[in-house]
């Protein structure tokens, strides 16, 4: 589950994409909705799906005056490149607050973080791997284990 590797490469993306088309690029904070309750997993999924889902409204705002303006170029892009993996994030979200759900009692809490490290946390994180790819030193060190 890296989404944020993913959000990272889609503002490279449109950022690249604006500065072709002669625009000038102004970044802001991402905001923060200060109704969700962040005691809980469940909370946090969901906020977290709120977010998914108002940035693929957004997605859609800027397709439909794209499409308004005949940028065949920028619907291209945006249906391509954004909108499949969006939809992907809203199912696997929504997957997750699903099982968030289950999550009242403390034995719950539990085994959803254990799901959740077994499924995303340790498919990804480095401490986990035996070599990391492209690192000639760390062949090295295989070898002479």
């Amino acid at each position: 589950m890296d989404m944020f590797e993913e959000e990272l490469k889609h503002a490279v993306i449109f950022t690249n994409y604006i500065l072709l088309r002669g625009g000038q690029v102004k970044l802001c904070c991402v905001q923060v909705s200060e109704e969700h309750d962040w005691m809980s997993v469940k909370n946090a999924f969901n906020a977290a799906l709120d977010l998914e889902k108002s940035v693929k409204e957004k997605l859609m705002v800027v397709y439909q005056k794209a499409e308004k303006h005949h940028d065949l170029q920028l619907v291209d892009m945006i249906s391509t490149q954004f909108m499949e993996e969006q939809n992907e994030s809203i199912k696997q979200l929504a997957r997750l607050v699903t099982k968030a759900q289950m999550t009242d009692t403390k034995v719950g809490e539990h085994l959803f973080d254990q799901m959740m490290h077994s499924t995303f946390v340790k498919k990804s994180n480095m401490m986990y791997k035996k070599s990391i790819e492209g690192d000639p030193e760390a062949k090295d060190i295989n070898k002479r284990q």
